[in-house]
């Protein structure tokens, strides 16, 4: 069971088809067991970290661009996409909303509207310049800037991949795996599987829950229900070598596992 993979880039199977788990692989861990499925990134997840890390770019370990004094292009695009709201100062005192979503506008001032929205357009926007953290964009008296909630789907980041290849060096095929530190490799495996859903990542990295016994108070058995246990006899895993805390391993550009093959979930006893 362990040994089925997919060695070959095909449509179905190639790099951007490909979700990648990390594993717990040492059987002494006070929380998780050996085998256990620590985390799950489907190639959504990939794509979009990514794609933040090249238009929302860091120096020093800090977020640069966005403000008005600089050009950031590619990172409003990025914004533009995923964020739910766009919002426009009009005057001093008046922003416009735009619900990117659903293309409804609104207005607001600091009188309360019908929803009891309020807002000091001058203080925030004075704010948030000062903080230097956060981006914004436009001209001094006429700032814009992005917020609500997200949504990176496909769809949304396929916008924004393209504006990347069309205005730098970069290239999504250049970017399969998901970021990993040193310590990270040398204390975790990494595995490329089959692609997954969100809802299936979710499920990947479940906990073991008992809900049955008594309804009303559900009980976690054990901190993750899924997981592969038998993963050092999996191709191309050298065991002695993932559980060396001294040796960085990433075998993620070697082999693609079939999750339904490999991935086992735990029962309640």
């Amino acid at each position: 069971m362990a040994n089925a993979f997919d060695s070959g880039f095909d449509s179905s199977f190639g790099w951007n088809g490909v979700g990648q788990i990390v594993l717990m692989p040492h059987d002494d861990h006070a929380t998780y067991e050996g085998g256990d499925i620590l985390v799950a990134k489907n190639r959504r997840a990939i794509r979009s970290v990514h794609a933040q890390h090249i238009c929302w770019p860091r120096i020093d370990g800090a977020k640069v661009g966005g403000q008005l004094t600089t050009t950031q292009p590619l990172l409003e695009i990025m914004l533009s996409e995923v964020y739910q709201y766009k919002f426009e100062r009009l005057s001093v005192s008046v922003l416009r909303r735009t619900d990117q979503w659903t293309l409804v506008v609104d207005e607001l001032d600091d009188t309360p509207n019908e929803n009891g929205e309020r807002i000091d357009v001058a203080l925030f926007v004075s704010r948030r310049l000062s903080s230097g953290k956060l981006p914004m964009f436009g001209a001094a008296g006429a700032e814009v800037w992005y917020g609500g909630r997200t949504r990176a789907t496909h769809t949304r980041l396929n916008t924004v991949w393209a504006e990347i290849e069309s205005r730098t060096a970069e290239r999504e095929v250049n970017y399969v795996d998901f970021p990993m530190t040193p310590i990270e490799k040398r204390k975790f495996l990494a595995l490329s599987v089959d692609d997954f859903t969100d809802a299936e990542s979710g499920e990947l990295t479940s906990s073991l829950i008992d809900d049955e016994t008594d309804p009303e108070n559900p009980v976690t058995i054990k901190k993750r229900k899924n997981g592969i246990t038998d993963w050092r006899d999996l191709r191309d895993v050298v065991p002695t070598d993932v559980l060396n805390t001294n040796l960085e391993i990433d075998i993620r550009g070697i082999r693609k596992h079939v999750r339904s093959q490999t991935v086992v979930a735990k029962v309640l006893p």
